[in-house]
């Protein structure tokens, strides 16, 4: 078991799963960004998750912003060229933070995506959400 503490979010480690809770420390401006943070990475995954060319480390479970589980990564990225392709591929608001990057499977997934592709509008994306929202006009799902 291990903590990790981010600004707004602590992260426990327990075998495969990384758990994600609102950070109190800084007050409650910063547990509020963290509790946001947690309801946007879990829509940002069911979103991107089979977007062919966004590796995303997976959501397995989020309730109320409160609590995120995700997959733990097998190792952390150790050099800026580890992810340079992957940025150049994917044009997106990635912070560069080499912790929000690890391998799962010898695979490079993003690891804190709370905002990173919920502002995104590179064309690949774009092309995405427009066969995300056709296919689901006649469900009254109308919103992304």
């Amino acid at each position: 078991m291990n903590l990790k503490y981010g600004l707004t979010r602590t992260v426990l480690l327990i075998g495969k799963y990384a758990i994600k809770f609102p950070r109190i420390r800084w007050g409650w401006k910063f547990f509020l960004m963290g509790f946001v943070a947690n309801l946007q990475e879990k829509e940002t995954y069911e979103r991107f998750k089979d977007f062919y060319n966004i590796k995303l480390c997976p959501v397995l479970f989020g309730f109320a912003g409160i609590i995120l589980i995700m997959r733990r990564v097998d190792k952390h990225v150790e050099s800026f060229e580890e992810i340079e392709e992957y940025i150049k591929n994917n044009n997106t608001s990635i912070d560069l933070n080499f912790e929000n990057f690890g391998y799962i499977d010898n695979e490079l997934v993003l690891v804190d995506y709370a905002t990173n592709l919920e502002y995104c509008y590179c064309k690949r994306c774009q092309e995405y959400i427009d066969i995300i929202m056709e296919k689901n006009k006649d469900n009254g799902y109308n919103n992304l």
